[in-house]
């Protein structure tokens, strides 16, 4: 006797206990998994198959199945069962290798095909129809301008034919060639073309200097062009269809990093979606931190010492000028990286990098990102800047935050930093004069970190989705910095 509760979960079926009294039907689970392997008929022929696999493809079972879901006994036929008098309190007992095969669920799918196709043959059947109609009124109209032409059309084919027939080296192959070739000629294409107007994007807009700049940081069209051809040459491109091409995606991704823009709003000015705005994003994040790495080099002394400025008449040997920038990003969540990210000094979560920029005013080098909590000399130690600088005659110079005296010690590098004042009331003479020539100098790595937060994307909060590739958006702003104009002007060098 079947349980009360019991149902068939097989899709158009209704089978119900509750609704059979006298108990003719019997409900059966579902095979375990990998318990055995059955033959099952398709269109290829018999296949070999586990038996749980076949009673879901059989019955088109769409979800996940539990051990609640039961098969009534109207999908099996009489010899899936044993004989009559061997039964359960549960009914029938099934066979070990039974499949279901009866009243299995109709596909909507096929029905819906047969539906479409229907309403696409008669669809046909009317266009043609149009399309006679306005053939015929087509004829009548052009038929009397067209007979002349005709007639001498004819005229050449036949000639032709007769010339190319009494040429005996010629096949009736060849001829019925020409004949179909005379027959495209003469037919006259009567279809509506329609040019689609293109879309400006802002690539078409931006028509001058000023205005590249202001988009995207890049100076003018000259660096743009050679970094597009950098990108072809240097770096493979899949070769799958894109609706921006490598230019276009240039300027995307220049665009997000200067103005910050929403990805629905910066597709909307390329004619894309936002999701795909934000995939060419981070896919040319990396393609052009590799670009944009070779412009950030540590130059050589007689460079330096060609491009020194008249305010570092007092430091001729120094190689490199340090100092740590900040940026702001979004709280995370959880609170290990909101400890690592906290910066005491900002009272804010932040991400710090340490540049060296030449006393020309070019930036050298940047370190990896670091976390805000990171001191600068942290940053300064792993770096392995100094390991860079030749020992007995390169000078750094740094703010008072580098308390970095023993490692230049060790490596015999000369330090140049403001005085502390520490227990006296004020600096000696000769200290207050060190302090106003160093911060003299050092003025220009300011005015170049400065240059770098015109960047919006590094000026406010940065996304918390970013931060894993902030090395890479660090990367290309600090290329872009060095390529644009020079902080110092050429009257202001020795």
């Amino acid at each position: 006797m079947a349980f009360n509760n019991n149902f068939c979960c097989v899709p158009q079926c209704k089978s119900w206990a509750k609704k059979d009294p006298e108990g003719e039907l019997s409900f059966h689970r579902f095979p375990k998994k990998d318990a055995r392997k059955v033959y099952v008929e398709n269109k290829m022929g018999k296949c070999l198959m586990d038996q749980r696999k076949a009673w879901i493809l059989k019955l088109k079972i769409g979800k996940q199945v539990s051990e609640t879901m039961k098969v009534c006994s109207l999908h099996f036929v009489k010899d899936d069962y044993f004989n009559k008098g061997l039964t359960t309190q549960r009914g029938r007992v099934l066979k070990k290798t039974a499949v279901p095969s009866q009243n299995l669920p109709i596909s909507t799918v096929s029905s819906a095909k047969s539906a479409t196709a229907t309403s696409s043959s008669d669809r046909a059947s009317r266009y043609k129809k149009r399309k006679l109609s306005n053939q015929n009124e087509t004829d009548l109209c052009t038929s009397t301008n067209e007979d002349s032409n005709e007639d001498d059309q004819d005229d050449e084919a036949g000639s032709l034919i007769d010339l190319l027939k009494s040429t005996p080296d010629v096949s009736d192959k060849e001829v019925d060639s020409v004949l179909l070739q005379n027959r495209k000629v003469t037919v006259r294409d009567s279809e509506v073309q329609v040019d689609t107007p293109k879309i400006n994007t802002l690539s078409d807009l931006l028509k001058t200097d000023s205005a590249l700049r202001s988009f995207t940081g890049i100076n003018n069209f000259q660096i743009l062009e050679c970094i597009v051809e950098i990108v072809k040459k240097k770096f493979t491109i899949d070769t799958r269809s894109h609706r921006l091409d490598v230019r276009e995606r240039v300027l995307l991704t220049m665009a997000k990093l200067k103005l910050d823009l929403s990805y629905i709003t910066l597709g909307a000015l390329f004619n894309i979606s936002g999701q795909l705005c934000k995939t060419y994003f981070f896919d040319f994040l990396t393609i052009l931190s590799q670009v944009f790495k070779s412009c950030i080099y540590f130059p050589s002394e007689e460079e330096i010492s060609k491009n020194l400025p008249k305010c570092f008449e007092s430091f001729k040997n120094c190689r490199v000028v340090l100092d740590c920038t900040e940026i702001f990003i979004q709280k995370p969540s959880c609170l290990c990286c909101r400890i690592k990210f906290y910066s005491q000094y900002k009272k804010s979560t932040t991400v710090k990098f340490m540049t060296g920029v030449s006393p020309g005013g070019i930036i050298t080098f940047i370190s990896k990102s670091y976390g805000g909590r990171a001191s600068d000399k942290l940053i300064f130690e792993e770096s392995d800047l100094i390991k860079l600088l030749t020992p007995n005659r390169d000078s750094i110079m740094v703010d008072k935050g580098f308390l970095i005296d023993n490692l230049c010690a060790m490596y015999k590098i000369n330090l140049i930093r403001p005085p502390f004042l520490r227990n006296k009331k004020q600096l000696t003479v000769e200290e207050a004069i060190c302090n106003k020539e160093i911060a003299a100098a050092r003025v220009h790595i300011e005015r170049s970190n400065q240059r770098l937060k015109i960047f919006n994307i590094i000026s406010g909060k940065l996304q918390w989705s970013l931060v894993s590739k902030i090395d890479e958006i660090f990367t290309i702003i600090c290329g872009i910095t060095n390529l644009s104009a020079p902080i110092l002007s050429d009257e202001r060098f020795l």
